[in-house]
């Protein structure tokens, strides 16, 4: 497992990615719903408007590792 920033000290596009580690997290709900809203505010916060935030490359590890689970719904 990647090892984890400090998320307060990153930023996204709305602010501090403190959020960051439940919206990951949320990729793994066994709820559709909750896995689609998680993805779409992940891709808000990270990428708005093809812009890339300091708290970006930081995901990136953390939804590789994600796609690595092989029984992961949405991958």
């Amino acid at each position: 497992m990647p090892s984890s920033p400090d998320w307060s000290t990153l930023a996204h596009a709305y602010g501090p990615a403190t959020d960051i580690p439940t919206l990951v997290a949320a990729l793994a709900s066994a709820d559709a719903a909750v896995r689609e809203r998680a993805i779409i505010d992940l891709e808000a916060r990270c990428a708005h408007q093809g812009t890339a935030y300091p708290a970006s490359a930081h995901v990136l590890p953390l939804l590789v590792e994600r796609l690595e689970v092989a029984d992961a719904a949405d991958r």
